[in-house]
């Protein structure tokens, strides 16, 4: 009746109220309803502006809508809204633009679900102030006191909102509000006595309140689509119906209902999207797909369309899918929505390098120009990767971008320039305030210590996870280049002591690898399985080249693992941990059954950095200066000098000085020289150490001299940070009589990086280098797997692979006896997260191959400083990731396993034969470069797998090998072909031994068991010769399933036929036991458990049915007179009845075959428990013998009850599971 009342009370005659009546009303009167609590609204929100405000507005070059509109847009509420208030001056309330003010700050606070601000502000602004509304504002009051549950209120101020004219998004607000509240009936009666304008979602909104309260049929829903056909509303109520039937189970008639749809023409948009997201919520993706494909065809899709069906594939983790429907969405109108959807999916997945160029390539657009929301999915991308100079950059181009806007929107007011710039900085300030929130937001897991110089870059918890026999887990971790230090935590289950690891296979070992750039892989070489010994973990410096290749090596896997490696130790860039239950060749190796146990880990990993960036070191104590650099380009290569900003240094005997170089590219040399030095001491040295990716020392450098008078020459340098140490310390100095400890060098370091033309490489700018671009391998699914091809032939002809040699390789110097060799140098690029496939490289030739080859990572090869190389076959590398494959003098052919993400360079050196004319120098050679995901296609004996790292954001593959093969490409054969046949003929064969027990109960007639006995030796050997590889009748599960149900049920039907209970009772027995076997086969079938709950299950099964023997024997007995309760207080009675039992039980059973078949299950068990992955064949055999022979002795244990009555043996009691005796009877 309340609401009948409010509904009555609106007035249809009302006039629109003139702004004069406004102005002259009370300001404590609330004009505009707002419920019960308005008094109770915000203080801070409804309070006068304060005087001293005022000046926030006078002489400001910008609007106070602008303003307003960029603090929200800037997500600072609460300063838009104090912004705001100051609409109700007199110099600002008369503005045409004043009231969308009040809305703004309204409907953002509203939309942010802070109703009691919103309310607050609308009651301040129309109430307290007297400002004039108009629809928009009452509107979204109304929406709020909807959200809330306030429907009373909504409807009182609806009776105030009528004079100024309802719209459409009014009536849609209230009706549905009614619905949700009462019933459609209540929305009828409103929208008629209003007399609200005809709308087609008001149509939908009642219809949806219907089929929420009452069940519809399909005459029903024909009456509702005929009543609709031809009108524009027709999609939308046939959508509801669609979403009705799918929400009921109905997936037919929802289906049906939807091919009503007309489609054939431009679907209305928003249909559209509301179809496409109520298919792929009910799994409709195929029909979702059609859709979606028609719409496009049509262009009848926006921006919401093509998110709809993006994000269902970042979801599904169907990345490619993603960005392929991306792409084609923006053939033909780019939309900014689209854009900034799918930069925030792509950070949201770790995609921060597409995402940056998705971010790159939408900035480059004027017309979609990044809101603040796309710059915050990219810092918070960036910061997740731990790139968090990328944030700062982002967050900075966000400061400038929204200053620019600014600029844009000027008062038409003149101003002095003083209060001007005045609201410049203000301005400034409060850009500058909202990224530096921003990236508070993202850094929230980054924890800063204030009183020291570290802060926390990264923080993850990897909670307590299983590796499973013969299973890897991989860890990746991102060190920024400003990080100091690298702490590792693990807790694991592992409980290895030092004399027990020599008695553990390498096969079973739990182990832990470390890799830095790529994964490890211990099973490549047999070099990494050496010293496998416990012991601390390495924790100090390294002392030289060879400690740090410790850092590549693996260790038997420990309960707690404590690590922590600066930046003196490691590079930055991506560090591998690999954890490893079992190595070796049988790691990748197909087994039929699995004995290994499981071993469970946790982990903890943290990265610091240093808060100052020109702090650094592993205590963050160490100054680095920076260069200041000019570069300069002519015909002959480019040069870039650089120089310390401050034009003289002094150094004393202990004091040293640091300075980081960034080299870009690819160099030819990296020269530090020292002028102007001036020295107290003839005998004082100016040392120079150089090292890569880390601060050099005396005993820790790449590169080092005394450049007093030669510069230090850094031949190739690799491209990245340099780090170069200036010290008067060093070894040369303290072996130099008469030092003066208190010696002093002045001197300025100037430093120059040299780099060749475009396209030119090698000595004097003479040798070739070519850059080249990945191909996708086509039709292949895997990520990351594509070839190589110089820019210039980047689309080759047909389907090969390789490209001539011969027509691009560097020519021979003119002068022979100076230069002996030409050098053809190619670049190749591994984009990040590829670093779990492998380099493939491959030159044929039809003579004898005159080319050698050499790889280096991030910078040129030569031939005393590269990674990997070949020069023939017995002189190549002898690293773990370096396989060579099938190498000859005219062929050859290797693989770089796990290589690294970056830049990878190679280096062909070809040497000058002097009798052979240059016209004639051999044949063509072919050269193929291609990054594979597993070597050699797995050999053609395994199939190529790929997984991810814990993160999720790093994907591997490996090769999971057929039974007789493994290895790392399972190219190791370890099973022989031979072998393998006689394995599968014992596996198979050995379930003849079931015929046995088939064979009794089939004279014996007792055919139930016959059945039973005999499928399952069948079924057994079916799973066998499909579990060797032979042949596969039914799938694999399939044949697993019945071999082990059946197996189950045969040996607990042995059980229960010794016993002596009813037929009625054993066929209980046996449908129990049929169901708990199914579930045992079902769940972990090949578990050891299982034999122990199956005997166990037998056993009971046996001793039920003596019970029920006995309790139905002597029922009888028990109630006569001559029978006492007090019994047992009877010794002799006791013992007759033991004496009878005994003599019962050796009338009952054959106890020689009972003895045999003791033995026979003995060995049974024998066999089960001692069987592994290699000895598995021969034990298994055994177990189907013995396991089938004891069943064969126990059935023939058994005698015959002779039946009193007739003093016949008719086998009454014999069981059988489905015997019915249907003779007549006289």
């Amino acid at each position: 009746m309340f609401l009948r009342r409010i509904i009555l009370g609106l007035s249809k005659s009302s006039s629109p109220i003139s702004n004069h009546n406004f102005c002259t009303a009370a300001a404590t009167v609330a004009r505009y309803p707002l419920g019960k609590d308005i008094w109770d609204l915000t203080d801070e929100l409804i309070e006068e502006v304060k005087p001293e405000c005022i000046s926030l507005v006078t002489g400001r070059p910008l609007s106070l809508r602008y303003r307003v509109e960029t603090m929200i847009e800037l997500s600072d509420l609460d300063g838009a809204a104090e912004l705001a208030r100051l609409a109700v001056l007199k110099k600002l309330r008369g503005r045409p633009d004043a009231v969308l003010v009040c809305n703004a700050v309204i409907g953002a606070m509203c939309d942010e679900k802070r109703y009691f601000d919103g309310i607050s502000l609308f009651h301040y602004f129309f109430n307290v102030s007297n400002m004039v509304p108009n629809i928009a504002s009452f509107n979204l009051v109304i929406k709020a006191l909807c959200d809330q549950g306030r429907f009373d209120d909504a409807l009182q101020l609806y009776r105030h909102a009528a004079p100024f004219g309802a719209d459409r998004q009014t009536y849609r607000l209230l009706a549905e509000a009614l619905v949700k509240a009462y019933d459609p009936d209540e929305a009828y009666n409103f929208l008629d006595i209003t007399d609200a304008e005809d709308d087609d979602m008001l149509t939908v909104i009642l219809l949806r309140g219907h089929l929420a309260i009452e069940d519809v049929d399909d005459h029903s829903q024909d009456e509702w689509l005929d009543w609709y056909k031809g009108k524009k509303a027709f999609d939308w109520v046939a959508t509801t119906f669609v979403d009705y039937w799918f929400k009921h189970g109905k997936d037919e008639k929802a289906i049906k209902c939807y091919r009503l749809i007309p489609q054939g023409k431009c679907l209305c948009t928003t249909t559209g999207n509301n179809l496409l997201t109520i298919l792929l919520s009910n799994g409709k993706k195929t029909e979702a797909w059609e859709l979606f494909n028609k719409m496009m065809k049509t262009n009848c899709l926006d921006s919401e369309t093509v998110n709809v069906m993006v994000d269902e594939c970042f979801k599904k983790g169907e990345f490619k899918e993603a960005m392929e429907t991306f792409n084609k969405s923006q053939e033909g109108k780019r939309m900014a929505r689209c854009y900034s959807n799918t930069v925030a999916r792509l950070c949201e997945h770790g995609m921060v390098s597409e995402a940056e160029g998705l971010f790159e390539e939408m900035s480059s657009y004027k017309d979609l120009s990044p809101d603040v929301a796309t710059f915050r999915s990219m810092i918070g991308g960036y910061v997740r990767a731990g790139r968090v100079d990328d944030a700062l950059n982002t967050s900075r181009k966000l400061a400038i971008l929204n200053l620019r806007k600014v600029s844009f929107y000027r008062d038409p007011q003149k101003v002095s320039a003083t209060m001007a710039e005045i609201s410049f900085l203000v301005l400034t300030t409060l850009v500058v305030f909202s990224w530096a929130l921003s990236i508070g937001n993202c850094l929230q897991d980054s924890r800063l210590d204030n009183y020291g110089s570290f802060f926390t870059v990264s923080s993850f918890r990897y909670p307590e996870s299983q590796v499973r026999p013969y299973d890897t887990r991989y860890i990746r971790v991102d060190l920024p280049p400003w990080f100091s230090s690298l702490n590792v935590a693990i807790e694991s289950d592992v409980d290895i002591t030092a004399k027990s690891i020599s008695k553990i296979s390498k096969s079973l070992l739990p182990v832990i690898c470390f890799r830095d750039g790529s994964p490890p892989l211990p099973d490549a070489s047999t070099n990494a399985l050496e010293g496998l010994e416990l012991g601390r973990f390495f924790n100090g410096s390294f002392q030289g080249a060879e400690d740090i290749e410790i850092s590549e090596q693996c260790y038997p896997m420990q309960k707690n693992i404590s690590l922590r490696l600066t930046n003196e130790q490691i590079s930055p860039g991506a560090w591998y941990i690999g954890l490893f239950n079992g190595i070796g060749a049988t790691r990748t190796q197909g087994k039929m059954i699995v004995r290994s146990s499981a071993f469970s880990f946790s982990a903890n990993i943290s990265v610091e950095g240093c808060k100052t960036a020109t702090m650094w070191g592993p205590s963050c104590n160490q100054t680095i200066y920076p260069l200041s650099c000019s570069r300069f380009d002519n015909q002959t290569g480019s040069v870039i000098s650089c120089s310390d900003s401050i034009p003289s240094s002094c150094l004393t005997h202990a004091e040293t000085k640091t300075y980081a170089l960034d080299v870009d590219g690819i160099a030819e040399q990296l020269v530090i020289m020292a002028s102007n030095v001036k020295v107290d001491s003839n005998e004082s040295y100016l040392m120079c150490y150089a090292r890569f990716g880390a601060i050099a020392s005396e005993t820790l450098h790449d590169y080092a001299g005394d450049i007093h008078k030669v510069p230090l020459v850094v031949n190739k340098p690799k491209a990245g940070r340099w780090y170069i140490v200036i010290s008067l310390s060093g070894r040369e100095n303290r072996f130099v009589q008469g030092t003066n400890s208190g010696s002093r060098v002045c001197f300025s370091i100037n430093v120059k990086v040299l780099g060749c033309p475009v396209g030119k490489a090698g000595p004097n700018c003479g040798q070739q280098i070519y850059m080249l671009q990945a191909v996708m391998r086509r039709g292949w699914l895997t990520p990351f797997e594509s070839y190589y091809f110089p820019v210039n032939d980047a689309s080759p002809s047909g389907s090969s692979t390789d490209f001539p040699l011969e027509p691009i390789v560097s020519n021979f110097s003119s002068i022979p006896e100076l230069d002996t060799s030409t050098w053809t140098y190619f670049l190749m690029n591994i984009p990040q997260g590829g670093s779990g496939g492998h380099i493939h490289f491959r030159l044929t030739s039809d003579s004898t191959m005159q080319y050698e080859v050499y790889l280096r990572f991030g910078g040129l090869p030569t031939i005393d400083d590269r990674d990997y190389y070949y020069v023939n076959r017995t002189s190549a590398s002898r690293s773990m990731f370096f396989s060579l494959y099938n190498s000859s003098q005219e062929k050859v052919d290797f693989y770089i396993l796990y290589a690294r993400e970056g830049t990878w360079s190679f280096g062909l050196r070809q040497l000058i034969d002097s009798n052979t004319p240059a016209a004639s120098r051999g044949p063509p050679t072919l050269v193929s470069l291609s990054l594979e995901r597993c070597p050699r296609r797995c050999s053609s004996y395994g199939q190529c797998r790929y997984a991810f790292d814990a993160s999720g954001l790093t994907s591997y593959s490996f090769c999971s090998c057929d039974r007789t093969h493994g290895g790392f490409d399972c190219s190791i054969e370890i099973v022989s072909h031979q072998e393998h046949i006689v394995q599968s003929i014992a596996l198979i064969a050995s379930n003849a031994a079931a015929l046995l027990p088939a064979y009794w109960a089939l004279r014996q007639r007792e055919y139930p068991e016959w059945v039973l006995f005999t499928s399952s030796g069948i079924s057994s050997a079916l799973y066998h010769a499909c579990d060797v590889g032979t042949w596969c009748v039914l799938s694999y599960n399939v044949l697993q399933f019945m071999d082990f149900w059946l197996s189950f049920m045969a040996v607990v039907g042995t059980f229960v036929y010794l016993s002596t209970a009813g037929e009625a009772v054993k066929r209980t027995i046996h449908t129990v036991v049929a169901i708990v076997t199914a579930l045992l086969a079902l769940t972990q079938a090949t578990r050891a458990s299982n034999i122990i709950i199956v005997l166990a299950i037998g056993s009971l099964g046996l001793l039920i049915g003596f019970l029920v023997e006995f309790v139905t024997k002597y029922r009888s007995y028990c109630g006569s007179a001559g029978f006492s309760l007090n019994m047992l207080n009877r010794p002799r009675a006791v013992k007759e009845w033991f004496s009878n039992l005994i003599k019962t039980l050796k009338k009952r059973f054959r106890w020689g075959f009972v003895a045999a078949g003791l033995v026979a299950f003995t060995m049974a068990a024998v066999s089960f428990k001692v069987e592994t992955s290699s000895s598995y064949w021969i034990w298994h055999s055994i177990w189907h013998f013995t396991i089938y022979t004891s069943s064969f002795f126990f059935l023939c244990s058994k005698i015959a009850i002779v039946n009193n009555e007739n003093l016949a043996h008719n086998g009454a009691d014999n069981y059988e599971l489905t015997r019915q005796d249907s003779l007549p009877r006289n």
